[in-house]
């Protein structure tokens, strides 16, 4: 029994540890929960501010995620300017090949490298002539040439062979063909070459001009028909629209022949493409550049309301210059602005011309102006001035006639001007009464007055 209680007892004792052993341990879990609760609590916490945190970044990042990304957007466009500059910078790029489509049109422009074969033929016909026969224009290649010339010139297709095909002639390293060509240019300035080609825009190219430029610019230029052949290659390159190019070359230049014969020509076809240089050389001090200028308008044919107004209102201020040359050039001018301002111009000229003749001045060339102030055709206008401008003008012509201080001569052309100009019963009776004068040159010049008017009063 004894060992029964005892092992009963032991029973109920290990029962009693472990009971009391398992009510330990659930004493002490919730005191083990309470921390890890709080833990948890706190690490939720910690996970409540670090989203907080991380909330806070992520609502600062857009902040500041807008600059960043407003510095790709301002970026974007940097970078799109060389993107677009690129193009831009293509352009002129893809401009040069535009620039170049001359040197694309080369082979338009060089087809005389298949050379007008009769031109050819001409050429080398001169360049067999000797020196001494070239010189004493007794070389029988450059008159025969010289007469197809002038036929084959008229026709446009003929023209722009001939013109093309002497501008690389004129360029051959044979000096003796070379010259030949120079030559056969020079010849082409008093033709009818460049009115044919003025008559439509563009048929003188690039190419031509730019060899014509190389020739201007060669020592070949001092043939002795120097001035002939300034003036066509000027003429050419003119009307080829490189006035521009033109006037560098001839600012290279100091022979004043060339630049005489070069700036008397270049407002014929370039017409106010060379003006502000035209007015810079009048206003300046070298004789021969300021006659050249000056005279330089008047070989531009028909003039448009603009131009008038532009080189009238230029010229008045220059028409009582000392320099003879440059005066009358100016005196050429104001005929040609005749009609405008209700014949201000005319007034000016007579005016100027009477201080002239009052001191003595009075002279050829100056004074061949007058005589065209109201004879049809000039500059190729057929209208006159009204009458009471016409009437101002032989009353001066006539005044002239009668100034004692005017040689004779001139005295008797101012009678034959007025003849020039009316050719009628009026002047017939003028002419009377000088008929018997004891100047000699002024009785003539009424008596022949009188016979022309006569003879053509009875027909």
């Amino acid at each position: 029994m004894s060992r029964v209680r005892m092992l009963s007892l032991f029973v109920m004792g290990c029962f009693l540890s472990v009971a009391l052993a398992g009510c330990g341990d659930k004493k002490e879990e919730p005191k083990k929960e309470e921390p890890k609760k709080e833990e948890a609590k706190k690490d939720e916490a910690k996970k409540d501010e670090a989203k907080k945190d991380e909330a806070k970044p992520e609502e600062a990042k857009p902040v500041e995620a807008k600059p960043e990304e407003a510095k790709p957007e301002e970026a974007k466009p940097e970078e799109a300017k060389p993107e677009e500059a690129k193009p831009e910078e293509a352009k002129p790029e893809e401009a040069k090949p535009e620039e170049a489509k001359p040197e694309e049109a080369k082979p338009e422009e060089e087809k005389p490298v298949v050379l007008d074969e009769g031109v050819v033929a001409k050429v080398k016909a001169i360049a067999e002539c000797t020196e001494q026969d070239l010189n004493s224009y007794k070389c029988q290649a450059i008159k025969d040439s010289t007469q197809a010339l002038q036929t084959d010139c008229r026709e446009k297709d003929k023209a722009i062979a001939m013109l093309e095909t002497l501008s690389v002639l004129a360029l051959d390293a044979d000096a003796k063909l070379a010259d030949a060509a120079t030559r056969q240019l020079a010849q082409l300035n008093l033709s009818s070459l460049f009115p044919t080609l003025a008559k439509e825009p563009g048929l003188v190219s690039k190419g031509v001009a730019d060899r014509l430029l190389k020739v201007l610019a060669a020592p070949t230029t001092a043939v002795p028909s120097a001035g002939s052949l300034v003036a066509a290659l000027t003429k050419a390159i003119t009307l080829a629209g490189q006035t521009e190019e033109l006037i560098k070359v001839l600012d290279g230049i100091t022979d004043k022949t060339i630049l005489r014969s070069a700036y008397t020509t270049i407002m014929t076809y370039g017409r106010m493409a060379a003006w502000s240089k035209i007015m810079t050389m009048v206003f300046g001090q070298d004789p021969v550049l300021r006659a050249a200028g000056s005279k330089a308008p008047i070989n531009m044919p028909k003039w448009t309301p603009e131009e008038l107004t532009t080189i009238c209102q230029w010229a008045k201020d220059y028409i009582s210059d000392k320099d003879i040359a440059v005066a009358t050039n100016i005196a050429d001018i104001m005929v040609i602005c005749r009609l405008q301002d209700d014949g201000k111009y005319i007034d000016l000229l007579l005016e100027e011309g009477k201080k002239r003749a009052d001191a003595g001045e009075w002279k050829r060339p100056y004074t061949f102006a007058f005589r065209n102030i109201c004879f049809g055709g000039m500059m190729g206008e057929a209208d006159k001035p009204k009458p009471e401008t016409c009437q101002k003008a032989y009353d001066f012509l006539e005044s002239i006639a009668n100034n004692p201080k005017v040689d004779n001569a001139g005295r008797g052309s101012a009678l034959a001007d007025i003849y020039y100009q009316r050719r009628d019963e009026v002047t017939l009776e003028l002419m009377k009464k000088y008929e018997n004068s004891d100047i000699e040159e002024i009785k003539k010049a009424a008596t022949d007055a009188i016979k022309s008017i006569e003879a053509n009063l009875k027909k």
